[in-house]
């Protein structure tokens, strides 16, 4: 077991070779005093000293270090040869090239796009061994933001201003807003272990970035620590945990400087599951959580309530057709939408059970256009009491009328990414994505003006890597929403981004 990693021991070694003109003019037995000192800082360090140039018996090399495991590659931040940034699918952490992953924010929201990096080689600093079966990785990535925000109308705060998501965009008359905010709060730091043992591979992932609090902008500017990824692979079949959902189709994420990108259209949910993986399909079940309005008939008056348990958990599945020029993924989600533990807001009983099925579909993928590195990348989903699964819980799964009776709300989204790589180290995104919700299911119980019914935005950047761990780039975002009312708004953001991945 190395206690001590492959740098130190350099520096070590380093240190000798500076004290060689010292000892030159000490006496021979102060030489070898030193000398003794030297052996015993090498053997605290795990390491064992060679003769002839070659390893004593017995002795580790780096290839053995682990217990002749092969390392594997980190999920942490990277470009590949292109300049674009890639995740693994479906916290694969194998060496996939094109494998993506989106990750999200406090609902469920966010997204930026992780490189899974090559094998850690054995002078990798970050790269170390856990006992004899297990090697680990750390990775992630520090990145800062820029935002220049105008709303149309309204008022805004920080957390409104630090990523773009449909429900922050203002509607209605009044005078605008502009502000200007800096932040680093999504950095992101990760460990990545593999163990070999027994003929099986066990693989984790616990990754966190600084999306849990408000920050303290009056003197520190500090940000709360918060959990995004815990989970652990069996042989990539079975996975246990808290990570991206099912139903996402990650490789397919177009490479925003926004956290999230298109948000309106894009499905971004991260939640403990319990996952099955066999080839391209991919079955699970996922926590069940949804969200729903119910208000008075007469009144038409009302709460939002989420339900944080189901009787039963989402199922969701995914497909995927792998082609030389990229892929095309489906996937569906069936779930149930009932008014358990809701009371009725005017009597305040407990209403008599009731409950309906909520489904989904997704149509998704990503592929090569030409041989310079552009690529196309599409997502499409409709839904049926799908609910949080698109949009960052916009668009509720349902209503619950005065007499219980639950109905769900269904919608489409899509968008569409075209990347175009300028040069080796140049490179931009194009984004187009939109929202259309049927609010009939709420107008049956009344009049729900302030209900979305459609969203979209537009985002192109320009993304420039000097070299392959810092990114630098400019993105202009638009986005608009209207009610059922009619009233509108929309907002206009510059970002610029600076990123260091690790």
């Amino acid at each position: 077991m190395r206690l001590i990693p492959r740098t130190t021991s350099a520096l070590f070694i380093g240190m000798a070779g500076l004290t060689g003109p010292a000892m030159a003019e000490t006496s021979t037995e102060a030489l070898e005093d030193r000398v003794k000192r030297l052996e015993q800082i090498i053997q605290a360090a795990g390491l064992t000293l060679p003769k002839d140039g070659k390893p004593q018996a017995g002795a580790k090399t780096p290839d053995t270090a682990a217990g002749d495991n092969q390392t594997v590659a980190a999920n942490t931040d990277s470009s590949t040869d292109d300049g674009s940034q890639t995740q693994t699918p479906r916290a694969d952490f194998s060496q996939e090239p094109v494998a993506q992953e989106l990750l999200s924010d406090e609902a469920g929201e966010q997204a930026d796009f992780v490189a899974a990096k090559p094998a850690a080689e054995d002078n990798d600093p970050l790269q170390f061994s856990i006992g004899e079966h297990t090697t680990a990785d750390i990775g992630g990535y520090v990145k800062v933001n820029a935002n220049f925000s105008n709303f149309s109308t309204g008022d805004s705060t920080d957390r409104q201003r630090e990523l773009y998501t449909p429900s922050r965009v203002n509607v209605g008359q009044g005078p605008g807003s502009e502000a200007t905010d800096f932040s680093a709060r999504w950095t992101r730091i990760n460990l990545l272990t593999n163990t070999r043992l027994g003929g099986h591979e066990i693989e984790g992932y616990v990754e966190f970035d600084f999306f849990g609090d408000d920050a303290n902008e009056a003197t520190t500017g500090s940000y709360g620590m918060r959990l995004r990824d815990a989970i652990f692979e069996l042989d990539k079949t079975w996975l246990f945990g808290q990570t991206d959902s099912t139903f996402m189709d990650t490789s397919a994420t177009p490479e925003t400087l926004d956290q999230i990108g298109p948000s309106e259209s894009i499905s971004l949910i991260r939640q403990t599951q319990i996952r099955y993986t066999k080839n391209n399909f991919a079955v699970a079940l996922e926590n069940p959580s949804v969200t729903e309005e119910f208000f008075d008939r007469d009144t038409n008056t009302g709460t939002t309530a989420t339900l944080q348990e189901e009787d039963w958990p989402d199922l969701v599945a995914d497909y995927r057709i792998e082609h030389r020029l990229g892929h095309v993924g489906f996937g569906g989600i069936v779930r149930r939408v009932s008014n358990e533990g809701i009371d009725d807001p005017v009597t305040g009983e407990r209403f008599d059970e009731d409950a309906t099925v909520g489904y989904g579909f997704r149509l998704s993928g990503r592929l090569k256009v030409g041989n310079g590195g552009d690529d196309l990348r599409f997502f499409s989903t409709y839904g049926d009491g799908l609910g949080r699964y698109v949009a960052l819980g916009l668009i509720p799964a349902g209503t619950i009328d005065a007499d219980g009776n639950v109905e769900t709300i269904s919608y489409a989204s899509g968008y569409l990414a075209y990347k175009h790589v300028w040069s080796p180290k140049w490179r931009s995104n194009v984004v187009l994505g939109t929202l259309q919700v049927d609010n009939n299911g709420r107008n049956d119980f009344g009049p729900r003006d302030a209900a979305t019914q459609s969203a979209s935005s537009f985002h192109v950047n320009l993304i420039w890597n000097p070299i392959t761990p810092l990114s630098f780039g400019g993105e202009y975002i638009y986005a608009e929403r209207e009610i059922e009312s009619g009233a509108d708004g929309n907002l206009d953001r510059l970002q610029f981004s600076a990123k260091y991945a690790f």
